[in-house]
């Protein structure tokens, strides 16, 4: 296999030969031969001939350069991996000879001194920063050579315990010198420290006599005795020799006691002694009173009461995200590592006592009641069958918080105190308690049904006063619908509020009630008389519509009267009798009748009419006729022109006999030529309107005639409707055409 410089030459031989590279042992001896500083890698010349690739960071620290400078290239390296990769051979964990040399492992002492001892450990006395773990000095020989410092460990954990034994004293011997501080502080003295021990520890330990002074006290619930320690000067310790506790008891110290101290103490405790019966009444008693056992005793009561309460049951899941922490395993062995990943949980849960809400809110399906946590329910389970499982559940906790509280050991069988045995005793105490156990569970029995009851009643009241909703409800209906079917408007805003069962209160539900059922009395006496007031109003509207309609067709004869007479009615009839009158005053009837008749036949538009109009008579005008000169569709002033020709007395002018204006050129007389007057069914379609209104048409001789429609025939226009269009620069504004999208 031929090898260049850069690696094999096809990828067979590189796969080949990356495999013999990784399975070469030892190291390969080499040099630098070239470097750059800059990027921090070169090139290793081996020993056998083989140029290969080197970073920086595979050099050892003995031989690595700073950043930025060449490692010296002089000193020989030891390569211990040759590795092919994608541009060519590359070295790793490159070392000097020194890094290369075997390690050379002593023991030597470290950290503290322990009673004239130091602990020995492995240290690599040829290299440094090597762990200690890759020692190869045996672990038997680095134990037995610490077992001194074991000793030492051993010796230092007696002295610091606060409790000394025979194991102190045969270690360490008689102390050099003993003093107390505060009676019950005892100082031992020795070559290398002193100890400080309790006088209890002292005692406890019994190295030193000690015998009792005869004083004695009742502390508490116990009897404690003085003792004192002969061999220490000053030296003293209280000890517990009774117990007054319910069942009192006596210690092994009493009976180091003298003997009249005994008699004192014995009679002392005899007065403490109860019978078993009342030791049972002081210990239910405490059991009911504990705020503990009060706050769980009441918790499963009201858990009880809870679970029979009257109301909706059901059973209820949510979804919600916790952590669970990642597992590995080793055949039967699991362990946690520590790692935690999102997990998707579902609680469930038995709701008992609640509400259905009327109409579904955010806040779920149901109100009020309690909710008790439940496992996942097995197929085919109910919720009544989950609500006795946890009745049963709940009264056994009920019943082993008794049974936890009532045990307890018959007191000692010491004749010195009592005179019944264990089983009398048990007897008698077990028979008090059961006694006020089945007393106080009858009370609470009652109690219970009392506020069940209580419950039930409230539960009834609202299952009533909801049905007395829903009757007022339909009352309501009923009533509205017989206004729609009689035609009578109703005021909707006016009804009062229609309430929602399950979230309101009862007060306020039969609030609602008595609105519902006083709105529906009121809509029943309202539609009647609204029925017979709509009744004689229509028969009154009858006789107005009569008189109405008469009216109406005067106005309308009157109409066409004036249409007839005039040729317009209305506001243009008015605006032509006040123009009419201006005329007159100004011009004289004559002239007046000549200049309408001349200015109506003419054959040029709206505004040139208007303008010849307003040249004779001026631009003030009186009343009605100044607005003569505000109208825009030639239709219109068309309309007026005829109108006060006729008021004027004078007679139309026939189209063809009209005479031109002189002031007109004469190109423009002889395009006016009058189009054939067409009707609405042959009327032809002209051209389209522009986007500002303008159309045109063309006359027989080849000109055309153009107009803007006004905003309300563009409107419609636009709308698609059909526009029937007058010329008005036509003679006697004849119908041209129609328009249309």
């Amino acid at each position: 296999m031929s090898i260049e410089k850069g690696g094999p030459t096809g990828p067979d031989n590189k796969k080949d030969y990356s495999e013999k590279l990784e399975s070469q042992e030892g190291r390969i001896k080499g040099t630098i031969k070239r470097w750059n500083a800059e990027k921090g890698f070169g090139f290793l010349r081996l020993s056998d001939g083989r140029e290969v690739f080197c970073h920086v960071s595979e050099l050892c620290e003995h031989i690595r350069p700073p950043r930025g400078q060449a490692p010296d290239t002089s000193s020989p390296v030891n390569v211990k991996k040759v590795n092919q990769r994608e541009r060519g051979l590359a070295a790793e964990e490159v070392e000097c000879d020194a890094c290369a040399a075997p390690e050379q492992w002593e023991l030597q002492p470290s950290g503290p001194e322990i009673f004239g001892v130091r602990e020995l450990q492995p240290v690599c006395v040829n290299k440094s920063n090597v762990s200690s773990y890759n020692s190869t000095i045996p672990r038997e020989e680095v134990e037995r050579a610490n077992e001194p410092f074991k000793l030492a460990k051993r010796k230092e954990t007696l002295w610091n315990w606060s409790i000394i034994e025979d194991e102190f004293f045969r270690e360490f011997g008689e102390p050099q010198g003993i003093r107390v501080e505060d009676e019950n502080k005892i100082v031992l003295s020795y070559p290398h420290g002193e100890k400080i021990v309790s006088a209890d520890s002292a005692m406890n330990s019994k190295h030193w006599e000690v015998s009792p002074s005869g004083q004695w006290k009742e502390e508490g619930e116990s009897i404690k005795a003085e003792f004192i320690f002969p061999d220490i000067s000053g030296a003293k310790v209280w000890r517990t020799v009774a117990s007054l506790y319910i069942n009192p008891s006596l210690y092994k110290e009493f009976d180091l006691l003298p003997e009249s101290a005994q008699q004192e103490v014995l009679a002392k405790v005899k007065e403490k002694i109860l019978p078993p019966a009342d030791i049972a009444e002081k210990r239910f008693n405490d059991f009911l009173t504990e705020d503990y056992r009060k706050k769980e005793i009441s918790k499963l009561r009201d858990d009880l009461r809870s679970l029979q309460a009257p109301g909706e049951m059901t059973i209820e899941s949510h979804s919600y995200k916790a952590q669970e922490e990642v597992t590995a395993s080793y055949g039967d062995e699991t362990w946690g590592t520590g790692h935690y990943m999102d997990a998707q949980r579902t609680a469930w849960s038995l709701k008992t006592g609640a509400k259905k809400r009327e109409h579904y809110s955010w806040a779920g399906e149901y109100v009020g009641g309690h909710d008790f946590a439940i496992s996942r329910p097995k197929e085919g389970e109910t919720a009544e069958q989950i609500r006795d499982r946890l009745i049963a559940e709940k009264r056994q906790q009920l019943k082993s918080e008794f049974d936890r509280a009532k045990k307890m050991n018959p007191p000692s069988s010491d004749p010195r105190l009592y005179s019944l045995n264990s089983e009398e005793w048990s007897r008698q105490y077990e028979a008090r308690w059961d006694e006020m156990q089945k007393t106080i569970e009858d009370q609470w029995e009652i109690e219970d049904a009392q506020l069940l009851g209580e419950t039930k009643q409230s539960y009834e009241q609202y299952e009533n006063v909801a049905k007395d909703l829903l009757a007022a409800r339909e009352e309501v209906e009923q009533a509205e619908r017989l206004a729609r079917v009689s035609r009578v408007p109703l005021e909707y805003n006016t009804r009062p509020d229609w309430g929602n069962i399950g979230s309101d209160a009862v007060e306020k539900m039969q609030e609602q009630v008595t609105a519902l059922r006083t709105y529906a009395i009121k809509l029943n006496e309202h539609i009647p008389n609204a029925v017979r007031a709509r009744e004689q109003e229509f028969q009154s509207e009858n006789a107005v519509n009569a008189v109405r309609e008469e009216e109406e067709r005067q106005k309308k004869a009157k109409e066409e009267s004036e249409i007839e007479q005039f040729g317009a009615s209305g506001r243009l009839l008015d605006i032509a009798k006040s123009l009419a009158t201006e005329a007159e005053q100004k011009l004289g009837l004559d002239r007046a009748q000549a200049l309408f008749q001349d200015t109506s036949n003419a054959p040029y538009g709206r505004a040139r009419r208007q303008a010849d109009i307003e040249e004779a008579l001026g631009k003030d005008m009186q009343g009605e006729a100044q607005s003569f000169y505000n109208f825009s569709r030639a239709r219109d002033v068309d309309a007026i022109l005829y109108a006060v020709t006729r008021i004027l007395g004078g007679a139309d002018v026939p189209a063809e006999k009209s005479q031109p204006d002189k002031s007109l050129p004469e190109s423009s007389v002889s395009e006016s030529v009058q189009p054939p007057e067409l009707k609405i069914e042959e009327l032809p379609r002209l051209s389209s309107v522009d986007k500002k209104g303008w159309w045109s048409h063309e006359l027989p001789n080849g000109s055309r005639h153009s107009d803007k429609l006004n905003k309300t025939d563009k409107t419609a226009y636009d709308a698609g409707e059909r526009i029937n269009v007058r010329c008005p620069s036509c003679p006697d504004n004849p119908l041209v055409g129609y328009l249309q999208k």
